[in-house]
């Protein structure tokens, strides 16, 4: 519902935005990756599927940075943790051999292998990211430390809202993609990868995810301002309700008319802004007469 206030020579009028500023186009620490067959959600991107993001975003993380690319991926492979994929030393050949289940009969096929030696053979580390599930991808992102990533929901009923935590109507929604800062992004935004970094970071995502909902639930607002009955100033780009923006709305005002924000009233959605200027106008023309 619009909104208003006036404190003589200033009236702040702020009403919902009918054409809103997609946030996720604006300059975010996270990317927001989703898949749905009905919404465009989130960026852009290429991957056919979430596994194919996964597989990707793991790869990068046990390769970019590292001293022994695919250490990552080696040691969890040999520790016999993974139900999709195995490997194996081979002492008589000084192979590493990657082994995974292809059927449904339980065994164990080899699939590939690579020489051990000081180069690092890229080609067989991806062979072995591809072989982890998604599921088994995931934990070994959100373990690395190397990267902050959450799950994103989406509840479709007469409307779309999206949070990370989810939904109790298993029926209406259900996880749509992730939010995620990697490596680069952390260090392009706090210089080093750190736990506080890694905390902060988490809490910038979940605010960002928080602002794209109040988009998709078209709770975005603009305000404009008026002297005298002239307007002077405009903007729009705030998101939630009035308490969520206020401090934000009051960096738009003149000094000392700050609490223009404080007296805001609700009107109905027939609200006519010339008309109450009009009046207020008048108004004071009766004062001046007196």
């Amino acid at each position: 519902m619009p909104m208003v206030s006036t404190i003589t020579p200033y009236t702040l009028y702020v009403t919902e935005d009918t054409d809103p500023y997609n946030p996720r186009e604006d300059d975010n620490l996270g990317k927001m990756l989703c898949w749905h067959n009905r919404y465009s959600l989130g960026e852009k991107h290429g991957f056919t599927s979430p596994d194919d993001f996964l597989h990707e975003l793991l790869y990068d993380i046990s390769v970019d940075g590292e001293d022994t690319p695919g250490r990552l991926i080696f040691d969890y492979l040999k520790s016999g943790k993974s139900n999709s994929a195995k490997l194996l030393i081979n002492e008589d050949t000084g192979e590493a051999e990657l082994y995974e289940k292809w059927f449904s009969d339980g065994k164990w096929y080899r699939s590939s292998s690579c020489k051990l030696g000081d180069v690092p053979d890229y080609t067989f580390i991806n062979e072995c990211v591809a072989a982890i599930d998604g599921g088994e991808a995931l934990g070994l992102i959100e373990n690395s430390g190397k990267c902050v990533i959450l799950d994103l929901y989406l509840y479709d009923h007469g409307g779309i809202t999206m949070n990370t935590h989810g939904y109790s109507d298993r029926w209406d929604s259900g996880q749509v993609g992730w939010i995620y800062a990697d490596a680069n992004m952390l260090k392009d935004t706090y210089g080093e990868i750190t736990p506080n970094a890694l905390a902060t970071a988490r809490e910038v995502l979940e605010d960002e995810v928080k602002v794209y909902d109040c988009f998709l639930r078209s709770e975005c607002y603009s305000f404009r301002l008026y002297e005298d009955g002239e307007e002077i100033d405009s903007g729009c780009g705030f998101y939630g309700d009035i308490d969520d923006f206020r401090d934000e709305l009051r960096e738009c005002l003149p000094v000392g008319y700050e609490r223009l924000t404080d007296t805001l009233e609700e009107k109905n959605y027939g609200f006519n802004i010339d008309e109450y200027l009009d009046d207020i106008s008048a108004e004071s023309d009766d004062l001046s007469l007196s």
